[in-house]
């Protein structure tokens, strides 16, 4: 219907709907939201269009810049616009990555000059993605020259140019040469201490009196005092950690003998994080309690030293 009946065609809706008691405010609604859709209707078939416009001027670029697998390329780029993003991503990356970086660079420069078609206006933003992908893509596949290195949406990334300092004459000097550094010299070395090295750690949770290894105390507490040996030096202890009341303690001395006289005995409570208690290589590290209790155990934690041989495991 052309634009000159229309009012004619109002007149004789308002004239039917008058006759036959219809409310003319619910008709302007029902008019008004039937205007609305037709526009959004047109809004969306104007940009499935538009994407598909694309196709053409996206392929004469690729084709100018001497590519192949140009069709496929250009249906990547409109599948991309046109909301497969995983799609198009993929068939667009899979047909340039058939071309050598520098002409998959000149034809992603010459994109820019998309923007100027007012078809692709509305598709901007994704162009600018989906180029932005595929220019990091050819970069990490190919290093390209720093003449031709592309910054963000196809636009040649700026290099400062400095003048070269003039160059001085030789100072000859008493002093001897500089020697020439290694490869690898200044690059950062990671420490790594016998703390943190997982090969090195030792440890773990006892139960004196639940433990197989359970023996007396000797003369340490030679009334009713279990012992339990759980590791030989050297070592280094760093954490303890037991039930309080249970008369816990850890002591250091003969591991082959008995235990009284020790280098050094901690009671409880013990609740120690971060320390360094020393344990010599010809002494062994001993938990017990000075009572029997099935539901007292205690953790301890430490580390190897450097320098030192592998500590027995217990």
């Amino acid at each position: 219907m052309s634009t000159d009946r229309w009012p004619a065609a109002v007149a004789f809706v308002l004239h039917t709907t008058k006759k036959s008691g219809v409310s003319t405010f619910f008709l302007f609604a029902w008019m008004r939201a039937l205007v609305v859709s037709a526009a959004l209707l047109m809004l969306v078939c104007s940009c499935a269009a538009s994407a598909a416009n694309l196709k053409k001027p996206i392929q004469d670029r690729c084709d100018t810049a001497g590519l192949v697998s140009c069709a496929q390329l250009a249906k990547g780029f409109v599948e991309y616009l046109d909301g497969a993003r995983g799609a198009g991503k993929k068939r667009a990356t899979k047909a340039l990555g058939k071309n050598s970086a520098e002409k998959a660079d000149e034809f992603l420069l010459s994109m820019r000059g998309i923007a100027d078609r007012s078809a692709a206006k509305p598709h901007l933003p994704r162009i600018r993605g989906l180029v932005g992908h595929l220019q990091q893509w050819n970069r990490q596949r190919q290093p390209i020259s720093s003449k031709k290195q592309p910054s963000s949406w196809g636009r040649p990334a700026r290099v400062a140019h400095r003048p070269a300092k003039p160059k001085s004459a030789p100072v000859t000097t008493s002093r001897a040469a500089p020697k020439a550094k290694k490869t690898g010299e200044n690059e950062p070395v990671v420490v790594v201490t016998p703390d943190t090295d997982l090969s090195r750690l030792v440890g773990g949770m006892v139960a004196p009196s639940n433990d197989p290894r359970v023996t007396p105390c000797g003369s340490l507490y030679p009334s009713g005092g279990q012992c339990v040996l759980v590791g030989q030096g050297p070592l280094v202890v760093t954490d303890l950690i037991g039930k309080p009341n249970c008369g816990l303690f850890v002591a250091v001395g003969d591991p082959e003998g008995d235990p009284g006289a020790p280098t050094w005995i901690m009671h409880a409570p013990l609740n120690m994080h971060g320390a360094r208690l020393k344990v010599d290589e010809d002494k062994g590290l001993f938990v017990g309690m000075t009572r029997p209790d099935p539901q007292c155990s205690l953790s301890w934690g430490g580390f190897i030293p450097h320098g030192s041989g592998s500590t027995t495991r217990l």
